[in-house]
């Protein structure tokens, strides 16, 4: 989750959480890959979106508080300067800046290493698991319906990457700072 969504409030995170999944699994169900017509798949597809939104939001909720305190006490604009100096651009000199700079940064790199270690256990999981999926309904003939598989396989690998790199960007960053 970036670092700006995880300062919104918790219903808003919940229902940017609910609506990307809703809109993934409307995707798999408009592929077939969802047993049954598009009225039945749409309750599940509800239900799925809202427990995966409201776990998100509860799990998110301790970074939420850590980057909520880490910008405390500075302007919606020092505070918009460091969160993006903390990934990228010119580096602050306001004092006040580089100070949230740091605690965000902090509060990035403590998060990313909490969840690193799910990451790594899991990504490999799924990617071989949608990677599987995708081969066995090409191999059945159903080249339409591999087609979301191998998109989410791409998609995991693409972010277990990301989330490999940016961890390794802060910190470079933060020694600048330092």
């Amino acid at each position: 989750m970036s670092i700006r969504v995880s300062l919104w409030p918790w219903w808003a995170r919940f229902l940017v959480l609910a609506c990307l999944c809703a809109a993934g699994l409307s995707l798999l169900a408009a592929f077939g890959s969802v047993g049954g017509s598009w009225s039945q798949a749409a309750p599940g597809i509800g239900l799925v979106s809202l427990a995966v939104g409201a776990v998100g939001a509860a799990a998110s909720q301790r970074s939420h508080r850590a980057y909520t305190e880490a910008v405390d006490g500075v302007s919606a604009a020092d505070r918009s300067a460091a969160l993006t100096a903390i990934l990228r651009g010119p580096l602050p000199t306001t004092p006040a800046v580089r100070a949230a700079t740091t605690r965000v940064g902090k509060v990035y790199l403590d998060t990313a290493e909490r969840s690193w270690s799910m990451i790594v256990v899991t990504a490999p999981i799924l990617v071989l698991l949608f990677a599987v999926v995708a081969v066995a309904e090409v191999q059945a003939g159903e080249p339409t319906a591999a087609a979301p598989y191998g998109v989410l396989a791409l998609l995991i690998a693409a972010g277990t990457a990301w989330s490999w790199y940016m961890p390794r960007q802060v910190r470079r960053r933060l020694d600048l700072l330092l």
